[in-house]
């Protein structure tokens, strides 16, 4: 079951989405969940208050390393590797 998501959370969601339109972002939904996307590849997504990225090593590393960021784990008991 998807977490609740929050007014502010949506809110927050959608100033990021309309702040990447001009990049060629597009808006989406992947497994239920509303993502951002670049052609048909996602690169953001909500789940519940929280805001996902999949990103490459090296800024994946540099993200991992700010307090309150953590690799997403949508609740299967492994997190995601990107």
């Amino acid at each position: 079951m998807m977490p609740k998501v929050s007014e502010q959370a949506i809110a927050e969601y959608d100033a990021v989405a309309a702040g990447l339109e001009s990049a060629g972002v597009v808006r989406g939904s992947m497994f239920g969940m509303p993502c951002l996307k670049i052609g048909k590849k996602v690169l953001a997504g909500m789940f519940g208050d929280a805001m996902t990225f999949k990103l490459p090593p090296e800024p994946r590393e540099k993200a991992l390393a700010v307090p309150g960021v953590e690799a997403f784990d949508p609740g299967m008991g492994r997190p995601m590797k990107e």
